[in-house]
């Protein structure tokens, strides 16, 4: 019973309170085992799409990407008047060595998500900034947006004439408590949510006050003043309530939002959603959460595409692919094609190996051989998806080391994505018709659903031979798109599952097609029906 509730993944928040102390015993990492994703509440959405966001939708659209290849944050420690910096609910002194390392691991899971395309610069500054009110204060929740910026403005008068801030693009604090997503028994409403605040939103809050685009502070850039004007915000650790969770995932996603990753869970309705979005298949998603938030899941491939740290491969011919692992991909390997099914709507197919060396083990580099990602260990080069379906892989039970590795198929709509978001929703709001979807191998639709063992995603939702080695018309899941018509498209002879997967594309229909862009706009004309074969 014990290893059966080790690896089952709990699906709301009162689940895993029931049964975590059982899960966090005995733990063993370098064997395989896991700590079921957190299916807590969902992080702190802003009712609007963000404007980082925008401009990475602008340019999907119009075809211009460019890798994402920078960012430069200053990170701030901040203490409020009645909690500072000590010994954490973790066991850790939370001293400037500690955070020090929280960084760098930080900057180690995106060296391995972006193939090292992108660079994160995330200083930190050496002291505290104490806060002048206590900790309620800023967490109060519908006061999120102005409480953050009244923190930057303290910020900034105790250390401006110290600080350049036009070095930066922007600062990330981190605060001395736990953050309002992780208050386990709700007991904390006091606490301070963690969340992104971007110019659009910076520039809102403080309208009535400064009415300024950001936070003015002495520093020029040329002969103009130098505005913050967007801000991170997390907390200290994840670990309350009398139990242990990583903060890695939160940090991590937060800098996700702020170069423009798009939240891909479904925010509908209210605390309780009707499905699952991506699941554990994506930081922005619930791989948030994967191993209790100390192994955040990489970004999907839509995100890896997003942000242009992988290159895609269009196929609209038949063809033979050999797919190297999106994960350890070099340039010159083919590790993800786009297979087109419309002008905005295609399939992105992509080889994701869950444990690299396939040696059973969470690889890592392990300073005192505990078996365990502690915070002064190096997770440069680790194995960030080992834990991606591994709550669901019986196999892991008996020593195996099949952990879910195989083909993902996403089924991309950006006609979907670019509704829902100008219709004020996110890209997986709607289950039936979602932006970002993966292909469940199995043919059980369990991401669009609210609960089920396998809600969050399983090891049998990747193509792989033993599971399911045909995609395309009449097959389960098949390829037709989200209208309901045939693409034609077929997927066949997959291989399995390696560090390079072979797979055949070929295009069929049922009778011929011509695929056409028309130069206008038809958004406000009604469908017309056409009989194409004259059945009657």
């Amino acid at each position: 019973m014990k290893d059966l509730l080790r690896y089952h993944p709990p699906l709301m928040k009162r689940c895993i309170l029931a049964i975590l102390l059982i899960l966090l015993a005995g733990i063993d990492y370098s064997r395989g085992e896991s700590i079921p994703p957190m299916p807590l509440s969902r992080p702190r959405v802003s009712a609007k799409i963000g404007l980082f966001q925008r401009e990475s939708l602008s340019r999907l659209s119009t075809g211009s990407l460019s890798p994402v290849d920078s960012l430069s944050l200053l990170v701030i420690r901040v203490s409020f008047s009645d909690k500072d910096f000590g010994i954490g609910a973790d066991g850790n002194q939370h001293d400037s060595l500690y955070f020090e390392n929280e960084l760098r691991h930080l900057r180690e899971y995106y060296a391995g998500a972006s193939l090292s395309r992108f660079t994160l610069d995330v200083p930190l500054y050496p002291e505290v900034v104490p806060l002048s009110r206590e900790e309620g204060y800023y967490g109060e929740e519908e006061m999120w947006g102005i409480r953050v910026s009244e923190m930057v403005m303290e910020i900034v008068e105790a250390i401006d004439d110290i600080v350049d801030f036009s070095q930066y693009e922007g600062i990330a604090l981190i605060h001395s408590s736990s953050g309002q997503e992780t208050d386990f028994e709700s007991d904390s409403p006091y606490q301070l949510w963690s969340g992104f605040l971007d110019p659009e939103e910076m520039a809102e809050e403080i309208d009535d006050t400064l009415g300024t685009p950001g936070i003015p502070t002495n520093d020029l850039v040329g002969d103009k003043t130098y505005y913050i004007d967007n801000t991170i915000v997390c907390p200290a650790q994840a670990s309350q309530d009398g139990y242990i969770f990583g903060s890695l995932g939160i940090y991590a996603y937060q800098i996700g939002l702020r170069i423009g990753m798009i939240p891909l869970f479904d925010t509908t309705p209210g605390s309780f959603p009707d499905s699952q979005g991506i699941g554990s298949f994506g930081l922005m998603g619930y791989g948030i959460y994967n191993a209790a938030g100390f192994i955040p899941a990489f970004p999907c491939a839509f995100h890896r595409y997003l942000m242009g740290w992988v290159d895609v491969v269009d196929i609209g011919a038949d063809a033979g692919i050999r797919l190297r692992d999106i994960n350890i991909a070099e340039i010159s390997d083919t590790s993800l094609v786009r297979l087109p099914v419309s002008p905005s709507e295609y399939f992105l197919i992509g080889n994701r190996v869950h444990d690299t060396n396939w040696n059973g083990h969470f690889d890592f580099t392990d300073l005192n051989g505990n078996g365990f990602p502690e915070n002064q260990d190096t997770l440069l080069g680790a194995e960030f998806d080992f834990f991606l379906t591994a709550t669901t892989n019986p196999d892991l039970l008996e020593g195996g080391v099949d952990t879910g590795s195989g083909l993902l198929i996403w089924h991309i709509d950006e006609g979907v994505i670019l509704g829902q978001l100008a219709a004020g929703g996110y890209p997986n709001d709607d289950a039936s018709l979602k932006g970002v979807d993966l292909e469940e191998a199995d043919g059980i639709q369990d991401l669009d659903r609210p609960g089920g063992s396998h809600s969050f995603g399983s090891y049998i939702d990747s193509f792989r031979e033993g599971v399911n080695t045909r995609f395309g018309p009449g097959t389960n899941p098949w390829s037709r798109s989200n209208s309901g018509l045939d693409s034609g498209i077929l997927i066949d002879g997959i291989s399995a599952a390696g560090e390079y997967m072979g797979l055949a594309v070929s295009f069929v229909t049922s009778s011929e097609m011509v695929r056409v862009d028309f130069p206008g706009c038809v958004g406000g004309l009604s469908p017309i029906a056409a009989d194409l074969d004259v059945s009657g």
